[in-house]
């Protein structure tokens, strides 16, 4: 058990060698098991130590908890602090259930005494002095962790429990093993390993009578669900632990792609309008042309960012703001705290406060032929493999005779746009579509004569379209990030 977890807490990277943890021990055998191998630890580490207990106030066998703890740091040395708290108190004026109460209260006393330590730590390095410079440790160093004693059935449980309350993928990575100062040294251990480990030592713990009320719904997965599920495989909390950790490696990964995805959709913010706050300003065709899963995580990301905090946002209202964009016309919703989304001829403003950003001279249409693409390729006269996104157009090459020339406009311009040959000017097409009269003169076009090809964000012309007999395709692709 002690090389396991220590094994564990090396390969996570959870305490730099001569670290400081501060141990949350309820008195519960979890605890107390990750209590005993912390202090076995010690001389290997070189780490320091010290207990936080926190007395909730629920329940009268919680003063046995306490002294149980207490006594026990006595004996071998470790530093113990006690904090008490009134989780029901805190639940009433809140509108939390008890368990919630007690868990936030838990871990602000635990990051408070976390802090306090820290600032010890400082001010004696330093001589006394907390602003002076430290030269004898690094700032990775400096700052303590904090050691809970979640295990292996906890994580499968807090899984299942996410998953049924409807959790996107990030829940579904349960409990991270390192999650800001929070480590978790015991979270690939099970259970029953935890008590034959107390037992061979002679360690005691308290039991908590509340774990076995089954109106709690962690108890209920506990003692109701998880024996079912292990009926069908006895390995039942591995595998969803094992899925756990999957789901953080493809969160991580997910989260690396949707910065990148970001960024190109993200426009230059807009101007402020009096009472706008906060602005995200995204060009709508780049966003459409993202795979569905990376579209939405963008506009998750574009929220939060200009709400300050993932509080209240839930799915549905990434889909209300996915649907807006993909719907004709303009218009614009309501999101939680005050946030509004309004589509705008291509562009999504999210933004919070009274009124919406004003639109300064933002680019949305390319200016050089080198944000264009061009390839030619052979057609098997497949039409479901014909692009249907905004970025990329195909062309029947053949029809056209010659590669075209990507220019300004000129005088006498048009496109075809229907079958029959009918045609509309340039100029038509350009208002149509809201380009400011300053900007129709800067925008590049692909043209064979004085036939428009395609206008980025638009129609392309019916002249040229691919079709079934059509052998050669000239591909024109358009970047997201050029149109920015």
């Amino acid at each position: 058990m002690i090389e396991q977890a220590y094994s564990f807490m090396t390969q996570q990277h959870m305490v730099p060698q001569g670290g400081r943890i501060l141990a949350a021990v309820s008195g519960g055998a979890d605890s107390m098991c990750l209590l005993e191998i912390l202090r076995l630890l010690k001389p290997r580490m070189g780490t320091e130590l010290r207990v936080l207990h926190v007395h909730h106030g629920l329940r009268e066998s919680a003063e046995g908890d306490l002294a149980y703890v207490r006594q026990y740091c006595k004996e071998r040395e470790i530093p113990f602090q006690a904090v008490r708290v009134d989780a029901a108190g805190y639940a009433a004026q809140k509108g939390l259930s008890l368990e919630e109460a007690a868990r936030s209260l838990r871990y602000e006393a635990l990051q408070q005494a976390a802090e306090e330590w820290d600032e010890a730590y400082r001010t004696e390095e330093s001589g006394g002095d907390a602003g002076a410079e430290n030269t004898g440790r690094t700032k990775t160093e400096q700052a303590c962790v904090i050691a809970v004693a979640h295990h292996l059935e906890d994580q499968a449980e807090t899984v299942l429990f996410n998953l049924v309350r409807g959790s996107r993928l990030t829940g579904l990575r349960g409990m991270l093993p390192v999650n800001g100062r929070i480590i978790r040294p015991l979270l690939n251990v099970r259970r029953s390993d935890i008590e034959e480990f107390l037992h061979e030592r002679g360690i005691g713990w308290r039991e908590d009578e509340t774990n076995e009320d089954t109106e709690y719904a962690r108890n209920l997965l506990r003692r109701e669900v998880m024996p079912l599920l292990e009926t069908i495989n006895l390995r039942a909390c591995e595998h969803i632990a094992r899925a756990a950790q999957e789901a953080a490696e493809t969160e991580e990964y997910l989260r690396e792609e949707t910065d990148r995805a970001l960024q190109l959709c993200l426009r230059e913010n807009p101007a402020k309008a009096e009472g706008a706050e906060t602005a995200a300003l995204i060009d709508i065709p780049a966003l459409l042309a993202l795979k569905p899963i990376l579209a939405r995580r963008v506009v998750y990301a574009a929220i939060a960012r200009v709400l300050g905090t993932r509080k209240d946002l839930q799915n549905v209202h990434v889909l209300d703001v996915l649907r807006l964009a993909k719907e004709k016309g303009n218009g614009q919703i309501a999101l939680p705290g005050g946030v509004t989304a309004r589509k705008s001829y291509g562009l999504l403003y999210i933004y919070t406060g009274a009124s919406a950003p004003q639109i300064r001279d933002i680019r949305t249409w390319p200016s050089s032929s080198e944000a264009y693409c061009c390839r030619i390729l052979s057609f098997d006269g497949d039409m479901a493999a014909v692009p249907r996104n905004q970025c990329t157009k195909w062309f029947d090459y053949d029809k056209i005779g010659s590669f075209p020339i990507f220019r300004t406009r000129c005088e006498g311009d048009r496109m075809t746009i229907g079958a029959d040959g009918r045609s509309k000017p340039l100029a038509r097409i350009m208002i149509d579509a809201k380009v400011p009269a300053g900007m129709r003169g800067e925008i590049v076009l692909p043209t064979v004569g004085s036939e428009v090809l395609w206008f980025p964000g638009g129609r392309i012309s019916a002249a040229f379209m691919v079709e079934p007999s059509t052998e050669r395709v000239l591909e024109i692709a358009l970047e997201a990030q050029t149109q920015q």
